[in-house]
């Protein structure tokens, strides 16, 4: 598989990721900080160049190591916005032998939208890509970018023209505030909708990090974290609240950042209460994912999905016969695609080990980042992957019961019991029931005949024994009557 090296040159760090394929196998930080180094005439200095000079010659060696051969060197908003770019281009090729390729404004926010889409749910909503020089914010209508706009300010930017001390005094905060407000709503489509933000860039990163540390929460992983407007107003009163010494003691917040974190957070914060958002995620998926795709295409959804869910465990022949007990109780289309992945990842977590599988199963969905799922859809995996007993879910899903309605939960629990029924009906994988035919069914009592492929005792007195779990949900007798072909 294809080796590709992708150096971001941005405007506070200059990264180098190497991807095999699609998957990224090595990423490597420094923290050039080029735009500390813009001078008031828009030129990047000489220490600053010889900094970058320095760091790109460095991950030279690294690309020879790793034997790739092909490298894009891409230059985002500080090196775009420079007044000498051409004579820094210039240096890095003769130094370095690298060709520094000056993204656009449109490349820089496609890009980054692009990586959202194909890794996230995101249906109609916002993109925010806060970096040091610029801010890209895009609307996405039908998975589609419809409008883009580069905002020429990001967390460092900001921080030079409003703060004197390391972090911003309460006046300066109402400044800064004011300012990203005006420039937002300069735009005649960033207005009150109740859209989601996908946010990705560093910052946003640490904001996320710190949030679930400030609450303790209770998964990994910062993929399509979620938060809301008054989470976001929570972080920024403590972080404006105290002084240099209260930040640096949150882990989560990088010590590069310390001085740039809470103007970024008042970008966030005016962005959605602009638009009414009450839901803000996190995609560790950027600029560098759709960069190093190079392809224009956006996936559905559901493909996304598929992928990410195929990439833990191959489909199972039982789901076949999961979609005709699912028809035979009239279940709804849209519960049909949970279903086949809580079929495909059934008791997965038997790979690990045979005794208690299930809990195995349970911590391995709920805390594996999943392209295309939300933290809460990771969760409801979790339970239909593991679901045992009715007493076994709730104990599950209990840390996370106020994200779920009375309906969602009952649904749940009805897919998973269906699961584990189904199940029942696999030898080494493969399916022993040949049909399913519902013979009569009341509001008491429901008659199922199950023709078997053979006399299978063993299996019969398994499927009498998981049915109980279909009757506590459906709240009804099931009698089982098994006919041989």
């Amino acid at each position: 598989m294809k080796k590709t090296a992708i150096i971001d040159i941005g405007s506070n760090s200059v990264r180098l990721v190497i991807y095999k394929g699609l998957k990224e196998i090595d990423n490597i930080k420094v923290f050039a900080q080029l735009r500390r180094h813009l001078d008031s005439n828009g030129n990047i200095s000489p220490e600053g160049i010889e900094n970058l000079l320095e760091t790109l010659q460095g991950f030279s060696r690294m690309i020879a190591y790793y034997d790739v051969r092909n490298t894009i060197c891409a230059a985002t908003a500080t090196v775009r916005q420079a007044k000498n770019k051409k004579e820094i281009i210039k240096l890095a090729k003769m130094v370095t032998g690298l060709e520094i390729r000056i993204i656009s404004e449109y490349e820089e926010a496609f890009f980054g939208c692009q990586a959202i889409l194909n890794s996230s749910p995101l249906q109609n909503g916002y993109t925010i890509d806060l970096g040091g020089g610029s801010t890209e914010v895009t609307l996405v209508i039908d998975r589609k970018m419809v409008h883009y706009h580069s905002f020429p300010f990001g967390a460092v930017s900001l921080k030079q023209q409003f703060v004197k001390g390391m972090i911003p005094t309460v006046e300066e905060c109402q400044q800064i505030s004011g300012f990203i407000r005006q420039q937002l709503e300069s735009l005649p489509w960033i207005e009150e909708n109740n859209y989601p933000i996908y946010a990705i860039g560093g910052s946003a990163r640490n904001l996320a990090r710190a949030h679930q540390g400030m609450i303790g929460y209770p998964l990994l992983g910062e993929h399509l974290y979620q938060m809301k407007l008054a989470d976001l107003e929570c972080l920024q009163e403590r972080f404006t609240s105290g002084s240099i010494e209260d930040l640096t003691a949150i882990d989560a917040i990088n010590k590069d950042r310390m001085d740039t974190i809470i103007p970024a957070l008042q970008t966030f914060v005016e962005l959605s209460r602009i638009l009414g958002s009450e839901a803000f995620f996190l995609s560790r998926k950027g600029f560098r994912d759709g960069l190093v795709a190079a392809d224009p295409k956006v996936f559905t959804i559901k493909t996304i999905r598929k992928v990410a869910i195929e990439a833990l465990s191959s489909p199972t022949p039982l789901y076949d016969k999961a979609l005709e007990l699912a028809s035979l109780l009239k279940l709804k289309h849209s519960d049909y695609e949970f279903l086949e992945y809580g079929m495909t990842l059934y008791n997965i977590g038997r790979r690990f080990s045979a005794n208690d599988s299930r809990s195995h199963s349970f911590y391995f969905i709920a805390n594996i980042p999943m392209n295309g799922f939300t933290h809460k859809e990771r969760i409801a995996l979790a339970l239909l992957a593991s679901y045992h007993s009715r007493g076994r879910f709730k104990k599950d899903i209990a840390p996370y019961e106020s994200w779920f309605t009375k309906e969602e939960k009952q649904k749940l629990q009805l897919l998973g019991s269906l699961i584990k029924f189904v199940d029942a009906m696999g030898l080494q994988g493969k399916p022993v029931v040949n049909l399913i035919k519902m013979a009569s069914n009341s509001t008491e009592t429901m008659w199922l005949q199950l023709t078997l492929a053979a006399d299978f005792p063993h299996k019969k007195e398994e499927l009498l024994k998981q049915k109980k779990h279909l009757e506590r949900v459906l709240k009804k007798d099931i009698h089982l009557e098994f006919l041989t072909q």
